[in-house]
């Protein structure tokens, strides 16, 4: 009888074992995605509305400024914009994203609340090719631990009125 008791109580004590192990291995599994999205960048790019710009005593429009900013909690490390197909994009037929440093090169290192500007400011021509006023551009970048983000931006051209002023900030 005692030998049964202990064969039993044995096997409580190991089941029991088994199932705290599991709910432990299951909490920290949980910590650790909660840590990590905790500190995951992210990554938008949008245009901004710059100065009146006045083309002739007829016409104004305002400037547009390309913006990108990490609006996450984490650091975001090797961003990239696109395809050559999306870069090549030019606005009222104008100069090409591709010839923006930032976008062609790329930014090595966005810290949470960072964000980088195209100084140039791209100026809406009204004699332009207005089909060429949307576009997506791909973002690539990824966090510390090295784990990669994809997500498009759409932009558009067509309305400078209704983007939000360069004082703006997210």
């Amino acid at each position: 009888m005692i030998e049964w008791l202990t064969l039993i109580t044995g096997a409580v004590v190991a089941i029991a074992t088994a199932v705290l192990a599991y709910i432990t291995w299951q909490h920290v599994r949980l910590t650790r995605e909660t840590l990590k999205a905790t500190y995951k960048p992210e990554i938008i790019v949008r245009l901004l509305r710059g100065n009146l710009y006045v083309h002739n005593e007829y016409f104004a429009d305002y400037e547009i400024i390309l913006s990108v900013k990490n609006v996450g909690t984490g650091v975001a490390r090797k961003i990239e914009f696109g395809e050559k197909e999306s870069l090549s994009f030019a606005p009222y037929g104008g100069e090409p994203l591709e010839n923006i440093n930032l976008l062609r090169h790329g930014i090595d290192l966005l810290a949470p609340g960072d964000e980088r500007r195209h100084n140039k400011p791209i100026i809406p021509d009204p004699q332009g090719d207005l089909n060429q006023l949307k576009v997506t551009i791909n973002v690539t970048y990824e966090d510390s631990d090295g784990t990669r983000y994809s997500k498009p931006s759409p932009l558009n051209f067509a309305d400078p009125e209704s983007l939000p002023p360069q004082s703006y900030s997210q």
